[in-house]
């Protein structure tokens, strides 16, 4: 008797969950963010019946164990003169680094070779933002090892960013806050872009083998995209995605480089700017500190477009490295400071919870 009472209580109590969370919008902004949460998870437009209702609300208390933390993961762009049309997100096990263990040495990882420089170099034309499956108390010491003065990776996204969906941890760059036609994710695993696969461009994992140039080959292709001011990276990605991105690009940028000289011969003048095979696209080059000559010697044809523009990103990337190098101790000794100061407010912190906690002494 006493089971079926019980059962009958659970079902009355569902019921009437269930009815509660079936009842009228509360107001505007209750039906807005319903159907925020609806349009994001691809399930079209959301109507009056009581079961839409019922089945948005049941999803907002779901996608507090299987969406981001944030509902925008970046805050907005930075200001000129310090934008980047461009946004790259790049994984850290696999693309940066490998970790391996063993009993002797334990945990240990490597650095993969060219990855300072990688980020180093396409900083002048990406936003650069780590964004890693990891959690932050493994992947954050790695990072800050490879960019201690967030120089080139400003923003660092671990694995409370990412979202659970379909059996898959998933990079849903709809939470981003940024407009994915300028987005690119660089990963190891296809499945980290299952929500938007055409913003991926998928390396093969780097497992600590020595003299590997993987990673540095594919900066050819990348600064290409920013220098042409490609207006949607989405197809471009598509069209050489499933290839040897290093080796086509490179035929790619040699045919064009022919063509400039030929067209140089024949017309006496430096030729035309072309898109280069992204099709048409409209060229803004971006401001540069540094003058550098086209011309390339008595009888030679004068540098490209390309050949000018990468002159000039080598002689930034230079002057940015002297720059971090000449004030490194300085910008040490402000970051030691930081977390000291972190440190301390903590502990002022943690000490005003014992003391809300055990409350003040009685007076006898």
């Amino acid at each position: 008797m006493n089971s079926r009472i019980m059962m009958i209580l659970a079902g009355l109590g569902a019921v009437a969950g269930a009815v509660h969370l079936a009842r009228d919008w509360e107001d505007d902004a209750e039906r807005k963010e319903a159907e925020e949460r609806i349009r994001k998870a691809g399930e079209g437009a959301i109507d009056n019946s009581w079961w839409s209702r019922l089945i948005s609300r049941l999803r907002g208390y779901t996608d507090v164990f299987d969406k981001p933390a944030w509902s925008e993961l970046l805050p907005p762009m930075m200001p000129p003169p310090n934008d980047r049309k461009y946004t790259l997100l790049v994984d850290l096990e696999g693309l940066l680094v490998s970790s391996s263990w063993d009993r002797q040495h334990g945990w240990r990882t490597a650095k993969r070779p060219g990855a300072e420089y990688f980020l180093g170099y396409l900083s002048q034309f990406y936003e650069i933002v780590l964004f890693t499956t990891q959690p932050n108390y493994t992947a954050m010491p790695v990072i800050e090892k490879l960019d201690p003065f967030g120089a080139y990776v400003p923003y660092r996204l671990y694995r409370e960013s990412t979202r659970y969906k379909d059996g898959k941890t998933v990079k849903d760059l709809s939470y981003l806050n940024r407009d994915l036609s300028k987005v690119i994710v660089l990963d190891t695993n296809r499945e980290n872009v299952y929500a938007q696969p055409d913003n991926g461009l998928i390396l093969k994992p780097w497992k600590g083998e020595k003299g590997n140039k993987d990673l540095i080959a594919h900066i050819p292709f990348l600064e290409c995209i920013a220098l042409f001011n490609v207006s949607d990276v989405r197809p471009v990605l598509k069209k050489y995605g499933d290839t040897n991105i290093p080796v086509e690009w490179a035929k790619v940028e040699e045919n064009m480089r022919q063509k400039h000289i030929e067209n140089w011969k024949n017309q006496g003048a430096q030729p035309k700017r072309s898109g280069w095979g992204f099709g048409a696209s409209s060229m803004r080059p971006p401001t540069s500190p540094v003058s550098i000559s086209t011309d390339a010697g008595k009888g030679q044809p004068p540098l490209s477009y390309l050949d000018l523009k990468r002159k000039e990103a080598q002689a930034i990337y230079q002057l940015e490295q002297k720059y971090w190098n000449d004030n490194k101790e300085e910008f040490s000794k402000i970051i030691q400071e930081d977390q000291k100061r972190q440190t301390e407010e903590l502990k002022g912190q943690l000490w005003g919870m014992v003391g809300v906690n055990s409350g003040a002494p009685q007076k006898q």
